[in-house]
């Protein structure tokens, strides 16, 4: 019995509990702020109690030292939201960074907790933009300085690596530009970087802070006096000739006098060789190139100096024949008995027109010209073909060598050409296969028989075609043309002597071309041809005649078939039918 009132207490315990508690929230979990130093960062956060009794909810911070929360304390109704704040206030000596701030809120029966990223910044930020400087210049460098703080003017000390030193207040928000002297005058030419620091200085000690910004900025020195060269110098130089160009100079600069010189080639000068410009002035001189120069391409420089820079500009000039010419041609064969063209190109290598005739100078004797010394006119880079036919029977197979040579009227180019031509034998270039597609043929009637012909040489080929051998056969045309490489069917026609059925005769077949005789001999029967043995295969094709081979169906058996079908199914229908009146 006692056992049982002790579980009904323990019972009525956990329920006042239960009614008693007081569970809450707190919001937001996490977030994220970002302040300056010299700034005050107020967090907002929200309690709430979302139980039944009214409860003390008790807030506390776990962090850095400069992080408070308040109020530290609210009482809370059921249900009743109150807010809080989080203030961070990391001082001006405190280093920049991240920040972790861990905000507890605790009631009597619960526990919430809410992060806090804090980024704390400089509030000082420095800008300096490259700068672009003539040699001998006193050059103001600007600096802007902003102070990001919220509600702090602050002082700021400024320390650059070009020997400058100032100090600036600037009120919150604000932004200021400052001049840091730099006097050129000291430098060479070139480019040179500086650093700069503004810091902030504490106000009660004179302390320099952790607020402090630094970057760098470039400098680029140049000498004013500078100039611009522009040689005209495009197209192709002819060896023969003397040439000029125009050169500009352009001062860009302050006014300067300046010497002219050439370097890299000996066959060139400038005049004049000395020049005085103002700013942005402009001149002109002459290069000129002497002729007598073999064909290339050559540099050339121009330099323009004085006392504080030297400026040059490079130039490679094209020198070529004014006068010249080429001829071209390819190896090729020619059969014997055979006339065949082959071109020669004439082509005007000069850069000027000029007038050409061609000889024919040493080699075979079956080589003709088909052109005279009658001269042409070609412009540059203009080509012009001529040609020359080489026939004869009688000329050895081998390889041979003409010599053609092309003069022009000016007497200043020629070339020579040693054109190759290969000599081949008939029996390489007019042979033929000759074979036959059909050889039976029957008796007592005209047959017309195909027979193929391939031109197995070197170029085209007509065939004067004969028969031999029986009286009864012959060709249907006496002459046929193939393409080298290439087959055509020709037709004989055939009448075998009637009752010969059986007999074979043999025929020869000839093509020739030039003396060169194709031949092939053919056995001839006369009958015809065996027919193929036929199939056992069971056949039924509507177009097919039923026979009365075995295993097939003939035309007296397909009705019998079905007579016994019929019977089949009247049986099975009278047997389903006693079977119901049973």
């Amino acid at each position: 019995m006692w056992w049982f009132v002790l579980k009904k207490l323990i019972a009525l315990l956990f329920l006042v509990n239960l009614a008693l508690a007081s569970p809450i929230t707190l919001e937001p979990s996490k977030n994220s702020q970002t302040i300056c130093l010299w700034d005050t960062a107020a967090i907002e956060l929200n309690v709430k109690n979302v139980g039944s009794q009214t409860d003390t909810v008790k807030l506390s911070v776990d962090g850095p030292e400069f992080a408070v929360v308040l109020p530290n304390s609210v009482k809370l109704n059921p249900n009743q939201l109150d807010k809080t704040f989080v203030y961070a206030t990391p001082g001006c000596f405190s280093k920049t960074g991240n920040y972790a701030i861990r905000t507890t809120a605790e009631s009597s029966t619960d526990k919430k907790f809410s992060d806090t990223n804090l980024i704390v910044t400089q509030c000082v930020s420095l800008q300096a933009q490259p700068i672009k400087a003539c040699l001998g210049d006193k050059i103001d460098v600007p600096l802007k300085i902003k102070n990001s703080a919220k509600v702090s003017e602050n002082t700021y000390k400024i320390v650059s690596s070009l020997n400058y030193q100032s100090t600036v207040s600037i009120k919150p928000g604000e932004e200021k530009t400052l001049y840091a002297q730099l006097d050129s005058s000291k430098y060479k030419a070139g480019t040179y970087s500086f650093k700069v620091r503004a810091t902030a200085i504490y106000p009660n000690t004179g302390e320099l802070t952790e607020d402090y910004d630094e970057t760098s900025f470039s400098v680029q020195l140049e000498s004013c006096t500078n100039a611009l060269i522009d040689i005209n110098a495009n197209g192709q130089v002819c060896n023969e000739l003397e040439t000029t160009y125009p050169v500009k100079i352009t001062n860009i600069g302050k006014e300067g006098t300046y010497a002219v010189r050439i370097e890299g080639l000996k066959a060139a000068a400038i005049k004049p060789s000395q020049i005085t410009l103002k700013q942005g002035e402009t001149k002109d001189l002459t290069l000129s190139i002497s002729s007598g120069l073999k064909p290339g391409n050559y540099p050339v420089k121009v330099i323009l100096e004085n006392n504080q820079n030297t400026f040059s500009e490079d130039k490679v000039i094209q020198f070529k024949n004014c006068f010249d010419v080429a001829l071209s041609g390819k190896a090729d064969f020619v059969c014997q008995c055979q006339e065949k063209g082959f071109p020669i190109d004439v082509i005007n290598t000069g850069a000027y027109d000029d007038e050409f005739y061609v000889t024919y100078n040493e080699g075979p004797d079956f080589v003709k010209p088909n052109f005279d010394n009658t001269p042409f006119k070609l412009s540059s880079n203009a080509k012009k073909t001529v040609s020359y036919t080489a026939f004869n029977c009688d000329a050895a197979p081998g390889k041979y060598t003409a010599v053609f040579k092309v003069n022009s009227l000016s007497g200043k180019s020629g070339d020579l050409l040693g054109q190759e031509i290969e000599v081949k034998p008939k029996e390489a270039c007019y042979i033929a296969e000759v074979r036959t597609l059909k050889e039976y043929a029957s008796p007592g009637q005209s047959n017309l028989i195909d027979i193929a012909i391939q031109n197995t040489g070197l170029v085209e080929n007509t065939y004067a075609l004969s028969v031999s051998g029986v009286s009864w056969a012959e060709f249907t045309e006496e002459f046929i043309t193939i393409d080298a490489g290439k087959t055509k069917n020709a037709v004989l026609r055939a009448v075998p002597p009637a009752g010969s059925e059986g007999q074979s005769f043999n025929i020869v077949l000839s093509a020739v071309s030039k003396d060169v005789e194709s031949k092939k001999t053919i056995q001839l029967i006369s009958g015809n041809a065996p027919s193929t043995t036929p199939s056992t295969t069971i056949q039924a094709t509507p177009t097919e005649e039923p026979s009365s081979v075995t295993g097939e169906f003939t035309g007296a058996t397909l009705p019998l078939i079905g007579l016994i079908a019929l019977v089949a199914i009247a049986g099975i229908y009278l047997f389903f039918k006693k079977t119901d009146k049973s």
